[in-house]
C-alpha cells in the first residue's frame, strides 16, 4: 500500500512539471504562441471544453488522492489503537500479577527463615548487614569496593567490583536457602515483554517502565539491581542482558542513596543518572566519561 502512494505522488509531480513546461514554451516561443491563438479563433468552442474537462479530471484525480491519503491514514491510526489495546491489555495483566507474585515471594522468605513477618524488605535488609560483615572480615573484598570511590576509577576496577559483588549476592541467597528468584525473573521478563514487543514510539517504552517500577518498593528495586550483577542475571550466553536493559532504560534511576550497599555502586550502571547524583556525576555520565 505503501508504494501506491509513492507512485501517486510521482504522477501528481510529473502532471505539474508537463503544465508548467507547456506554459513556459507557450510564453517564450513566439512561434508556438501564434499558433496557439490561430487554433483558439478556429476552435474555441473544442479548447474551452477541452481545456475544462482536462481541468476537472486533474481536480478529481487530485481529490481522489487526498480522499486514498487520508483513509490510509486512519487506516495506520486505526491499526495503531489496535496494536496498542491489545499490548495493553496484556501488559496491565502481568503489573496485577506482580502483586500475586511479590506475595508468593515473601511466603517463601518467611517459610526459608522460620520468620512469618519475614519478606522482601526483611530479606534486603539482612543482605545489607552481610555487606558490612564481608567488608569487615574479607580484605581483598574491601578493597575492591574502596577502589570504587574514587572519582576517575577504572573500568577495569568497576568490573572486578561487580563480580565480587555478584559472587556476593549468589553466595547469600544461597546461605538464606531461599526460592525467591522467581520474583526477579518475572520482573526481568516484564521488562523484556515491553522492549520487544511495544512498536510504537520509543518515548512510550519509558512510561511502561515506569508503570513497573513505581509497583516496587525501594528495598524490591535494590534487590534487582544486585540479582541483576550475580550469576541469575546472566543470559543463556552468560551476558548481563538484563542489566544493560536496565541502565540502558534507566530503570534503577530513582533508588534512594541510602538503599544500596554502598553509594558508589551506581558506577556499575554507567548510563543510569541516579537521582541523588550530583551535577558534575550527572555531566560525566552525559558526556560518556568512565565514572
Amino acid at each position: 500500500m505503501k508504494y501506491l502512494k509513492y507512485i501517486a505522488y510521482f504522477l501528481l509531480i510529473t502532471a505539474m512539471i508537463i503544465i508548467v513546461a507547456y506554459v513556459t514554451l507557450s510564453l517564450s516561443d513566439s512561434a508556438v504562441c501564434g499558433s496557439i491563438k490561430t487554433n483558439l479563433s478556429t476552435n474555441i468552442g473544442d479548447f474551452s471544453w477541452g481545456t475544462i474537462g482536462i481541468l476537472l479530471t486533474f481536480i478529481s484525480t487530485l481529490f481522489m488522492f487526498l480522499t486514498f491519503n487520508f483513509q490510509q491514514r486512519q487506516f495506520k491510526e486505526t491499526k495503531d489503537d489496535a496494536f496498542r489495546t491489545r499490548f495493553e491489555g496484556t501488559f496491565f495483566n502481568m503489573i496485577s500479577m506482580l502483586y500475586n507474585v511479590r506475595t508468593e515471594a515473601d511466603w517463601q522468605i518467611a517459610y526459608s527463615t522460620k520468620d512469618e513477618k519475614a519478606n522482601l524488605k526483611s530479606f534486603y535488609i539482612s543482605l545489607k548487614k552481610k555487606y558490612e560483615e564481608k567488608i569487615k572480615a574479607d580484605p581483598d573484598f574491601a578493597h575492591a569496593m574502596n577502589e570504587m570511590e574514587k572519582e576517575n576509577v577504572l573500568a577495569t576496577e568497576i568490573q572486578t567490583a561487580l563480580y565480587d559483588l555478584g559472587a556476593f549476592y549468589d553466595k547469600y541467597v544461597q546461605e538464606q536457602k531461599c526460592n525467591a528468584g522467581f520474583y526477579f525473573r518475572f520482573v526481568h521478563n516484564l521488562v523484556t515483554f515491553v522492549l520487544l514487543h511495544w512498536k510504537g514510539s520509543p518515548k512510550d517504552i519509558h512510561m511502561y517502565l515506569n508503570f513497573i517500577q513505581a509497583q516496587m518498593s525501594d528495598e524490591e528495586l535494590a534487590l534487582v539491581f544486585y540479582d541483576s550483577i550475580s550469576n541469575k542475571g546472566l543470559d543463556k550466553n552468560r551476558r548481563y542482558t538484563f542489566k544493560n536493559n536496565l541502565d540502558e532504560y534507566s530503570f534503577l534511576e530513582n533508588i534512594p542513596e541510602s538503599i544500596l550497599l554502598r553509594r558508589c555502586h551506581y558506577k556499575i550502571f554507567p548510563k543510569t543518572i541516579f537521582c541523588f547524583l550530583n551535577e558534575d556525576e550527572r555531566k560525566k555520565i552525559r558526556c560518556g566519561e568512565t565514572r
